[in-house]
């Protein structure tokens, strides 16, 4: 079975995002990547992927002892569903400075097991601790991020963690700082 996780944008949503934020970057709305000034791999458009639900957790920074980090393989997939995408809405305020925000220790596994892209339904408010730890493992490349994915809840079917193949459709943009980008999931019909 193929599930959408891609943000569906219209234009009364676009018109929105544009108006509610203090910077408009071309390339970073909806289902985006931060372009890392390469060029994304194809062999990243299909990974093993896996999906953890952390949508009870409020208040407070999403820390390794929250989610089952053995799981996580070499070049996999992880996504976060917080179901924020869903709950608040893209594209509001709060969406953009309340979102979720994912611990410097979980970043930090995920670096050491080498994972390939870094799946969110909410906007990543961590990107300079990425950063630093890229420098700090001295990868020669850091792990793709997308944001503002939906739909995770149907992956994970009521459990708190489950697998899938992720197939990710970056479009083919030079210069941008932002990628947008369609990604689905197939998962194995129970």
């Amino acid at each position: 079975m193929l599930i959408d996780v891609t943000l569906k944008m219209t234009s009364k949503m676009f018109v929105e995002v544009i108006s509610s934020a203090t910077q408009f970057f071309p390339g970073h709305i909806g289902t985006h990547f931060d372009s890392t000034n390469q060029e994304f791999p194809l062999e990243y458009m299909e990974r093993q992927g896996i999906v953890f639900d952390i949508s009870n957790i409020e208040g407070r920074e999403v820390i390794a002892s929250d989610i089952d980090l053995s799981l996580v393989e070499e070049g996999m997939f992880v996504a976060f569903c917080s179901n924020y995408s869903e709950t608040v809405g893209y594209g509001s305020h709060e969406y953009f400075n309340k979102s979720p925000k994912i611990s410097f220790d979980i970043l930090n596994e995920l670096l050491k097991r080498n994972v390939c892209i870094v799946g969110l339904d909410f906007v990543r408010s961590s990107k300079c601790r990425l950063r630093r730890l890229v420098k700090k493992f001295s990868l020669e490349q850091e792990p793709y991020v997308i944001e503002n994915l939906c739909n995770l809840k149907t992956i994970l079917n009521g459990k708190k963690v489950a697998f899938f193949k992720a197939c990710t459709f970056p479009m083919y943009y030079e210069g941008f700082t932002g990628n947008p980008c369609r990604v689905v999931a197939r998962i194995e019909k129970e």
